[in-house]
């Protein structure tokens, strides 16, 4: 498994995201409501604008063009994709196809790495199926001339190397996880990896990135140089700031959330931004957001007690960060290119 970056960006689905980016975010209707209302996303309300980041509703706006040599028996009527679950079945499924479809002549290769690719199987797991199928049609073509009377050399050396690696001329076997008990939903992230190493960091570094290119990186690094020298020094083991760029880890970017709001507060609470720059809200949105995530994960008690109410809270500021840092990533693109 692993596919590409065209459908599997997100880990267990299929979807090409980049046909799709453009209906995924929230509307600012649907946003609005997002924002009054926890249980907004629990309504399943279809839009006409968006899918607010549920890329397997049911929604018209999800469907997309199938890939360039895509087979057109394996299209639906409507001749769209849609995106799908992945599981260990469907990949199973999906090999099998290809093994027959291919040695029977119906695909060829590009066929072959086309479908395989739309199920999220990597360009090497087609390379598999494509040199399994191969040594599997020479084999039924040997079969097939095992009337003669006197076989070619090439047919004989096919039997024996057959007979020896009997696995190479059979279908591909799939990964090493592909027919164990083992489901794909049972492969998860670790949850600090998922929060501090993905998303703190990735808000860490738009919030640079933005400083940088609004020239206002020799000020905030004044600033933050103080606090990285103040900070270390008192020896918190619940504050664990570096001054470095690189060789962060997740409890140092849980000391960054505490201390974000004070770092960036001269920066999201001037007032001499140019006319046509992000908004300073749209920053302190993000941080907002992240660190609401950060705080509902942080709440042991929560999470014991009032399991369900934990994940409403958690789905409910989720989408609103990837709202916020989505805004933000196209209003810096839009400016800066």
């Amino acid at each position: 498994m692993g596919g590409n970056s065209n459908f599997s960006s997100r880990f267990r689905y299929s979807g090409h995201l980049n046909k799709l980016k453009d209906y995924l975010p929230p509307c600012k209707s649907c946003f609005a409501q997002m924002r009054e209302n926890s249980l907004f996303l629990k309504s399943n309300i279809l839009c006409t604008n968006c899918v607010k980041w549920d890329m397997m509703t049911k929604s018209p706006l999800m469907s997309f063009d199938a890939p360039e040599y895509y087979p057109k028996c394996m299209l639906p009527d409507d001749k769209k994709l849609k995106p799908m679950e992945i599981s260990f079945k469907i990949l199973n499924e999906t090999n099998k196809v290809c093994h027959e479809k291919f040695i029977n002549g119906e695909w060829n290769e590009r066929n072959v790495t086309a479908y395989s690719s739309v199920h999220c199987i990597s360009n090497k797991g087609s390379l598999k199926i494509i040199s399994h199928g191969n040594h599997a049609k020479k084999k039924k073509e040997q079969q097939e001339n095992r009337k003669r009377k006197y076989p070619l050399i090439e047919e004989v050396d096919i039997i024996k190397n057959a007979e020896e690696f009997p696995d190479r001329y059979n279908q591909w076997k799939g990964g090493p996880y592909w027919n164990s008990p083992i489901k794909l939903i049972q492969f998860l992230d670790c949850l600090m990896h998922l929060l501090f190493l993905g998303i703190v960091k990735a808000s860490r570094l738009l919030i640079r990135d933005w400083i940088s290119k609004n020239k206002r990186l020799t000020i905030q690094s004044n600033i933050m140089l103080k606090v990285y020298e103040t900070v270390p020094s008192m020896k918190l083991d619940w504050l664990k700031l570096i001054d470095l760029e690189s060789g962060w880890v997740s409890d140092n970017y849980l000391a960054y959330c505490r201390v974000v709001k004070w770092i960036n507060h001269s920066i999201t609470r001037s007032n001499d931004s140019p006319e046509n720059d992000i908004p300073t809200v749209q920053i302190n949105a993000m941080i907002g957001s992240m660190l609401s995530m950060v705080a509902v994960i942080m709440e042991k008690k929560l999470y014991i007690i009032h399991q369900t109410r934990w994940i409403e809270k958690l789905n409910c500021f989720c989408p609103m960060w990837i709202y916020f840092i989505n805004l933000f990533k196209h209003k810096r693109k839009i400016l800066y290119g």
